[in-house]
């Protein structure tokens, strides 16, 4: 079934998501519950003094608007580097590595920085936005605002010419690095693509303070996969 547009705010906010929802989606914007993405790409990753781009593979499974998880694994000579999920179920931010202790995050500003870092994450595919719980405020002739008016958490969307998204950012604390306050954003590169049927970025770039971190590149989706509480409470895989 479409999305619908249930989204409130300024005309000129919602003519925007309304024309950046069409610019992906054409007239059919996918109403989505749950979704599961595969990524490859690379991440910036520290090794003694050298900082060095090396191969990342990732698995991110919403249940929109409040819940994810994303499982991934870096490496260094086809070997496994570091391996772990992370996982936020709109409440609490858990995480683990390989053969380690899980870690569970409940302090309010760090849970706040872990919604407003997926609700970036769901601006980038827009149709989260288009719910009503988010008012919409056009802030340029290619940019507007989202606020969930729950929380009043938000982000920044921005378009290209052809109304298709170039970036969505928010301001929020870095785990990596003592929960700094920083810049967080996701770029799109290079177009869109149909990823088994589902259009996505040809390429996302993530960014703390405008230094890309992490490239990805989508390739697999699967749509409506069932994903229970304890999947996000990390109690178990997901899958079927």
């Amino acid at each position: 079934m479409p999305v619908l547009l249930l989204a409130r705010g300024d005309k000129e906010g919602r003519d925007l998501l309304r024309k950046a929802l069409e610019a992906r989606y054409g007239l059919g914007a996918p109403a989505i519950e749950t979704l599961r993405i595969q990524l490859s790409g690379r991440a910036l990753t520290r090794l003694g003094p050298l900082t060095l781009w090396l191969p990342l593979t990732t698995t991110a499974g919403f249940d929109f608007p409040g819940r994810c998880r994303w499982d991934f694994s870096i490496r260094l000579a086809g070997l496994p580097l570091q391996v772990g999920v992370n996982a936020f179920d709109g409440a609490v931010f858990r995480s683990q590595r390989r053969a380690g202790q899980l870690q569970v995050v409940t302090q309010p500003d760090q849970v706040r920085s872990a919604r407003l870092r997926l609700m970036v994450a769901c601006g980038m595919l827009l149709t989260p936005l288009a719910l009503e719980n988010i008012e919409l405020k056009a802030t340029g002739r290619r940019s507007f605002e989202a606020t969930n008016t729950d929380c009043r958490d938000a982000v920044h969307v921005t378009l290209h010419d052809d109304y298709t998204v170039d970036s969505v950012s928010t301001t929020c604390m870095n785990p990596q690095q003592d929960n700094r306050e920083q810049l967080f954003t996701f770029q799109s590169v290079a177009g869109q693509k149909a990823v088994n049927d589902f259009i996505l970025p040809e390429r996302i770039c993530i960014l703390w303070d405008n230094v890309s971190e992490y490239e990805v590149v989508p390739v697999a989706v699967e749509s409506s996969p069932v994903l229970d509480d304890a999947f996000f409470r990390l109690e178990s895989t997901g899958q079927a």
